[in-house]
């Protein structure tokens, strides 16, 4: 798709329509990119000729187009210069002010725009190598999982890794953790890694706890900083790899080349197109990954708009503290603002961090992935170098710990506010902590979606009192300017739709507790989008320019064959992204 659309803009075509008929497919367009013309100029000296760049017009026209400004605003049609929009309103006004010739014109055809869609919580390079590894979502029995990964091994050469991802114990009838006798058993001669649907926990067999040192006896279970092991009766490691413990496994990967990695965000970003995402915020970014970024945009394939959040458990090197943050280029495409932290499990594992027991699991409250101190220190050396935190905390314990390193941060600068800190996921919160978000201008950028699967078990897992505090986008963000949405992607949906979709039926889980706290937090449709757009911007301190359709603002777009916003929520999961722009260009088109 991405070669297609490169060889296309570079045809010399003066003009082109691109029309898209609701429930059919077009091919693959794109907008004809900027010409230089000659213009005679005089002087005493006689004529010259001087290179002037011709302003290149986009018309977006026949649908039904919403501005995402706060009014709910809705136009028949808007009117692009240079990649950003120029104005808004009916088709019979715009169409006066295009040019006589060389406008771009795209017919919606009835079809459904918003503000394009923007991912706040998104692991680029981690999508892009799953989509070469196993699928293993929607996998119901472990016997199942067995069977697909003995498939590949043999097709696979003996020694090489075998990855995968996405498997859920919950979809199974005993819905426990297996023990890897029956994967080893199966596949004896490659390691094999395979990633839970949270991306957080792994299965492995016994030759991947054989090079990672980890198949002998042990005492209990063995915990790691902000992780475990697992282990059955004997004491022995049952191949379930909890949070950081993984990592003892991945460490013994083959390190794939910047070629590889790149060809990984590559696809990734084909598949982020093809979901009508316009832009990123790509999480727990590598330092090395940086490189790659840059050479992908100076080289023009960089087409998806990217906010990268470094690594930041480990610390920084003093390299990259150096150079950043790193400002926007002239169209937006790549920016690094911050640095991005993580401090808990998954309640899927029991390992997010609890202020009290799981209700299900007496004596168990989860663990830190790092001490208090320690993330307080990390938070000082990102406000130090004007980096914008973004910590991920799941549980109620690991929210108030995010909010007391906030906190101390206001108390050393009053101006610490201004870098706009971010709280990932912010799943479980205490009543005593959720109005602290809005007094401390903190931004919780949350994951909708999840609720689809996680609202039915939580009162279960966390007893009635702490499921009220899951999933409180009105409490946390009472303006919804700063809630900002996500996918979680790879690990959790299949992409916006799923949040948008939760979101807006949040209320029908009314029943699930009497006094129907759940039902009030839930948003319109407009509350959801407002935050996969205007939200994400402003979390990323672009919401100057980005988020709306409105003039002056860069004209990124997504286009539904369905209306997300107040369309049948029975049907919103299949509707199709027709189009996706970003500085009104064709980017994707189905």
């Amino acid at each position: 798709m991405l070669t297609l659309l490169l060889c296309v803009s570079l045809l010399p075509v003066p003009q082109e329509v691109l029309e898209l008929q609701t429930g059919t497919s077009a091919g693959p367009q794109d907008s004809v990119p900027a010409v230089e013309t000659s213009v005679s100029a005089s002087s005493s000296g006689g004529s010259a000729t001087v290179a002037k760049p011709a302003v290149e017009t986009l018309f977006v026209y026949g649908g039904t187009i919403y501005l995402g400004n706060p009014d709910g605003g809705v136009v028949e049609s808007i009117l692009v210069e240079n990649g950003r929009v120029v104005a808004a309103g009916t088709e019979k006004r715009l169409r006066t002010q295009l040019p006589e010739e060389g406008a771009n014109l795209v017919d919606l055809k009835g079809a459904m725009g918003v503000p394009g869609i923007q991912d706040s919580h998104v692991r680029v390079e981690r999508l892009g190598e799953s989509l070469e590894q196993l699928d293993l979502r929607g996998v119901s029995s472990y016997a199942d999982l067995v069977s697909r990964v003995a498939e590949v091994a043999e097709r696979t050469p003996k020694g090489e890794w075998i990855r995968g991802s996405g498997w859920d114990q919950r979809l199974w009838e005993s819905q426990g953790f297996p023990h890897h006798q029956l994967l080893s058993e199966a596949v004896p001669d490659h390691p094999v890694l395979l990633w839970r649907i949270d991306g957080k926990s792994s299965l492995v067999n016994g030759m991947a706890l054989e090079l990672a040192k980890l198949d002998g006896e042990f005492d209990s279970i063995t915990r790691v900083q902000g992780g475990r092991v697992l282990l059955d009766d004997e004491a022995m490691p049952t191949g379930v790899l909890i949070d950081r413990a993984t990592e003892k496994v991945s460490k013994c990967l083959p390190r794939p080349d910047a070629d590889q990695r790149a060809a990984w965000i590559l696809r990734a970003q084909d598949e982020l197109l093809a979901r009508g995402i316009t832009c990123v915020h790509d999480m727990d970014v590598a330092e090395e990954a940086l490189v790659i970024y840059e050479s992908l945009r100076e080289r023009g394939l960089l087409k998806l708009r990217v906010v990268a959040y470094v690594a930041g458990n480990e610390g920084l090197s003093d390299e990259i503290l150096s150079s950043l943050p790193r400002r926007p280029d002239p169209l937006d495409q790549f920016s690094v603002p911050g640095v991005s932290f993580q401090i808990d499990g998954s309640l899927d594992t029991w390992s997010a961090a609890l202020l009290g027991d799981y209700s299900d699991r007496p004596g168990e409250r989860g663990h830190l992935w790092m001490t208090e101190e320690h993330l307080t220190l990390l938070v000082h050396e990102a406000w130090q170098a004007g980096l914008q935190p973004a910590i991920h905390a799941v549980g109620d314990r690991a929210n108030r710990i995010a909010l007391d390193a906030y906190e101390r941060m206001i108390q050393v600068d009053g101006e610490f506010t201004n870098l706009r800190p971010r709280i990932e996921q912010a799943r479980v919160i205490s009543s005593r902590d959720i109005p602290r978000f809005p007094a401390l201008h903190v931004i919780p950028s949350m994951q909708p979606a999840q609720t689809l699967s996680d609202l039915a078990g939580l009162e279960q897992r966390l007893g009635p009192n702490r499921s009220r505090g899951t999933y409180a986008w009105r409490s946390l963000a009472p303006g919804l300017l700063q809630l900002a949405f996500g996918s979680g992607l790879p690990f959790g949906c299949e992409g916006p739709l799923d949040g948008i979709l939760a979101a807006r039926i949040r209320r029908d889980h009314e029943s699930l507790f009497s006094d129907g706290t759940i039902g009030s937090e839930g948003l319109d449709g407009l509350g959801a989008l407002a935050g996969f757009t205007r939200g994400s911007a402003f979390a990323v301190h672009q919401e100057d320019r980005r988020g709306q359709l409105i003039p002056g603002f860069w004209a990124d777009m997504t286009v539904f064959d369905q209306d997300p916003i107040s369309g049948d929520t029975a049907t919103l999961l299949d509707s199709k992204v027709l189009l996706t722009l970003i500085n009104g260009r064709v980017v994707y088109s189905r």
